[in-house]
Order: structure tokens, then C-alpha cells, then sequence
């Protein structure tokens, strides 16, 4: 549905990259790895952002080594134009169709899951970058339709997701002495969407 009010699936999520990371430039080659798009579909809505003003032509970053700098020398570098007329609008419809992937991506977990007992957001879901992993669970799951789901969800935020599969067993243990790994997940900022707040003392 929303691939049909931006446009394409790719201008969605060229949209989506942009906005979770406006101070970043990227070039072409690597947007279209990151988005899963045809590197010409890429180019022909970049073409428009920049129409449009919502996406501007940048000098490279200045952070480049110098053997990287030479190799991307003829790239051509994209960033976000934060002074667009409809930016903040832009910016809070993006996010809104963030939490509607965010919701999907759960309720498609709690399918392929059983027993399971916890749920939880945390890391780049709540915008908490120092966080050891973005997504707990804690039941039984399929491994490779886990893996499927995750990398659909990468393909349209246009980020890594780091997450950790507990068995209720393993979980239970982890409890029970107080593992640093699992304490220091509670402890970060999260949404608990399945389960209670794990008693560690």
C-alpha cells in the first residue's frame, strides 16, 4: 500500500534510508545494495528526489581513508536536504510507516514462534545505538524463517538487525545467575511487546 503512495517500492525505501540516517551521504552502487534495488531503478528515483529537492548532490564524505576516497572517486554522493519545504512531514510519515513494518515484523515472529515467552525491541527500535543486540526472543523458532523475516525487514529500513534466539530453557538459566548478557538487555532502553520484565537481582 504505501509503495503505491511514494511512488515504487524503492523510492519507499530510498526514503527510508535517507531518513534514518540524514546527516549520511551515500552513492549509488551502495544504495542499491542496501535497498535490494536495481542499481537503474536507483538512479531513475534519485533523479526525482533531487527533482524535487528532497535529495541534493554532495561532496564525499571527509572521513574517507585515502585508498577508499580513490576507489569511490567517481561516484556520485546523495544526501538527505534537510531544509526541504515538507521535510518535517516527510520525516514524521517515514516514521509512522516505520512502526507499521515494526508491528508487522512482530506479529510475523509470534507466527513461526512457539512458546514463546519474550519479545522484545530494543537497540535501533527505540533509537538506542549502544545496545548489544536489537531483538530478543525467547522460544522456539524456526532458524531460516527467522532468517528470512529479518532480512525483509533490513531490505526496507536499510539497516543491519542484530538479534538473539533464546531457548525457554536457556532463558531460564540465564535467570538464574544473573547473566551480564541478558541484564544488560533489561537495562537498555526497550519495548517489551511479549513477557514481563525479567526478575534479576
Amino acid at each position: 500500500m504505501l509503495e503505491h503512495l511514494f511512488g515504487s517500492k524503492t523510492r519507499l525505501r530510498l526514503l527510508r534510508l535517507f531518513f534514518r540516517n540524514p546527516d549520511k551521504a551515500y552513492y549509488v552502487r551502495e544504495m542499491s545494495r542496501m535497498v535490494k534495488s536495481q542499481i537503474n531503478a536507483v538512479r531513475r528515483e534519485l533523479e526525482n528526489l533531487v527533482k524535487v529537492g528532497i535529495v541534493d548532490m554532495v561532496d564525499e564524505p571527509a572521513d574517507l581513508d585515502p585508498a577508499e576516497a580513490s576507489k569511490l572517486a567517481r561516484c556520485t554522493w546523495y544526501q538527505l536536504q534537510q531544509g526541504h519545504l515538507f521535510h518535517d512531514e516527510l520525516r514524521d510519515l517515514i516514521l509512522k510507516t516505520r512502526v507499521l513494518s515494526e508491528r508487522a515484523l512482530a506479529d510475523d515472529i509470534k507466527k513461526i514462534t512457539k512458546n514463546l515467552q519474550v519479545l522484545m525491541l530494543t537497540g535501533h527500535f527505540v533509537e538506542y545505538e549502544d545496545a548489544e543486540v536489537d531483538l530478543l526472543i525467547v522460544g522456539v523458532v524456526d532458524a531460516k524463517k527467522l532468517a528470512r523475516l529479518i532480512k525483509k525487514y533490513e531490505v526496507e529500513i536499510g539497516k543491519p538487525v542484530r538479534y538473539t534466539v533464546m531457548s525457554p530453557k536457556e532463558y531460564l538459566e540465564r535467570q538464574q545467575v544473573v547473566d551480564k548478557f541478558l541484564y544488560s538487555i533489561f537495562q537498555t532502553p526497550h519495548i517489551l511487546i511479549v513477557g514481563d520484565r525479567v526478575p534479576l537481582v
